[in-house]
């Protein structure tokens, strides 16, 4: 894949649909600006555009009804959430199957990429829509396939204790600190988490 000049090899995994499963994901903001909020205290308090994120993550079930949503939350300058996809496929005709393994091309309905992109593209237009016209994605996201339970309990505590991290919470992602795109809005909401 090149991405602006340079090879960046695919993180996805070779043999692995991206259709059903469950997937720990996380999405940053571009230049890993404070688009979404600040923390205060423990908590994360979210500026109009982070209201706006969490409002349509919570409505991802709705416009894609083979997804269903575990825990998340909505940092300064990114995006933790864990979501479980169930097979759209199953009930499709031989000719509509799923590809065995994962291929570049055109997004497929169903797929992990069809609900990143879809929920990114939600969030900015939402955000353009309401006055802010500087808002954006950076353009790849980070996920990790859950292949246990273990897994999925140690993701879940990681989402939950991250917002009493502070700002500089994500390991492995680099961060240098959130850069501030403007001061929160005047109205700020808590975020909530959904168990």
């Amino acid at each position: 894949t090149r991405f602006r000049g340079y090879r960046v090899e695919s993180t996805r995994l070779k043999q692995w649909s991206y259709f059903g499963g469950s997937y720990f994901v996380t999405i940053c903001a571009r230049d890993r600006e404070c688009f979404f909020g600040d923390i205060t205290g423990q908590e994360i308090v979210l500026s109009n555009i982070g209201q706006i994120a969490h409002n349509e993550w919570l409505h991802t079930p709705t416009h894609r009804p083979y997804v269903e949503l575990d825990v998340w939350t909505v940092m300064p300058d990114h995006f933790h959430g864990i979501l479980h996809l169930h097979n759209v496929a199953a009930n499709s005709t031989e000719s509509e199957q799923q590809p065995a393994a994962n291929q570049f091309g055109p997004l497929k309905p169903g797929s992990l990429q069809a609900v990143i992109n879809g929920y990114k593209g939600a969030v900015t237009r939402q955000s353009r829509k309401a006055g802010h016209g500087d808002f954006g994605w950076q353009d790849l996201y980070w996920d990790h396939v859950i292949r246990n339970e273990r897994e999925l309990r140690a993701i879940r505590e990681y989402i939950i204790a991250n917002p009493a991290k502070g700002p500089n919470a994500s390991e492995g992602i680099p961060d240098s600190g959130c850069k501030r795109a403007a001061a929160p809005d005047a109205t700020p909401l808590v975020s909530k988490r959904v168990v």
